[in-house]
């Protein structure tokens, strides 16, 4: 009886893939965003955000209390910058516009003031923040909207990683 073995190699890269393409206004320009397959970014209250695959085993376990945002680039390929949306529209309203009152009215919660009449209101995570996004622009007492964006950037000289409590999601240059 002869055995015979087929010894088989499977290399497995990393290829980004965009899923869906979201079209949106901001800054008075129609814009298109491409959501990243099978990777969601997680955005809790005082942590660095944490980018996590949702189709590998052993992947971080979501939780009821965590805050989900798709992953969005600006290719379809996956390149370019990476961004997601924890949550948050910045708003700047018309002259003489109260914005307590206007918020207030809306039922809007001011997360906090920016500057003098810009000021940031809680919105879902994720796509939804488009959607309450485009909502909020079509009030007449709005001047302009966006989208509290969360961008990943690297710094320009090295960083001592002791200064974070969490470093996983980062590269540093140590030159």
């Amino acid at each position: 009886m002869d055995i015979k073995f087929i010894l088989s190699f499977f290399v497995v890269t990393s290829t980004v893939v965009a899923q869906d393409k979201i079209e949106f206004k901001e800054h008075g320009r129609e814009n298109k965003i491409f959501v990243i397959e099978n990777e969601v970014m997680l955005h809790n209250d005082g942590a660095i955000p944490t980018r996590v695959r949702t189709n590998l085993r052993g992947a971080r376990r979501i939780n009821r209390d965590d805050k989900v945002s798709e992953i969005f680039a600006d290719t379809e390929d996956g390149s370019g910058r990476l961004r997601s949306l924890p949550g948050g529209i910045i708003i700047e309203l018309k002259e003489g516009v109260d914005f307590n009152q206007w918020a207030s009215h809306k039922g809007y919660k001011i997360l906090r003031e920016l500057s003098n009449n810009q000021f940031m209101i809680s919105s879902s995570p994720g796509r939804k923040t488009l959607e309450e996004m485009d909502a909020v622009r079509e009030d007449s007492n709005v001047k302009s909207v966006e989208a509290n964006w969360w961008t990943n950037i690297a710094p320009k000289k090295a960083v001592d990683a002791s200064q974070f409590k969490r470093t996983e999601s980062f590269k540093f240059n140590r030159n």
